[in-house]
């Protein structure tokens, strides 16, 4: 069972034992060390104009993120972070040559 948007979005923006999560004035600064672990293959969602920031701190630093609600009704966690990312390129012998690659993503506009 689904829960309404305003239970879905208080679970997700509540700090707990292991995260202090405060609503903050929009991105600081560029993080691209956090891995998006909430969304899904086949999520489909819009982002906000105006979305509400979030600034989570753990254990080792801190990550922003905006909640966005699924086509399906689900609210889920997106870090800006998910929009690049990048790898190693390895040669045939199966070692990393120092060449960095942007992975290939999808963006869809409405």
């Amino acid at each position: 069972m689904i829960k309404d948007k305003q239970t879905q979005m208080d679970a997700l923006t509540k700090t707990t034992a292991l995260s202090k999560i405060e609503k903050i004035d929009g991105f600081t600064e560029a993080k691209r060390e956090i891995v998006n672990n909430s969304l899904e293959t086949g999520d489909e969602f819009t982002i906000p104009k105006n979305p509400e920031v979030y600034s989570m701190t753990l254990d080792y630093g801190t990550a922003e993120f905006i909640v966005v609600e699924t086509k399906n009704g689900i609210c889920k966690r997106f870090f800006p972070s998910v929009f690049y990312k990048s790898g190693f390129v390895l040669g045939e012998d199966g070692i990393i040559t120092g060449e960095r690659v942007p992975s290939s993503v999808s963006v869809y506009t409405i």
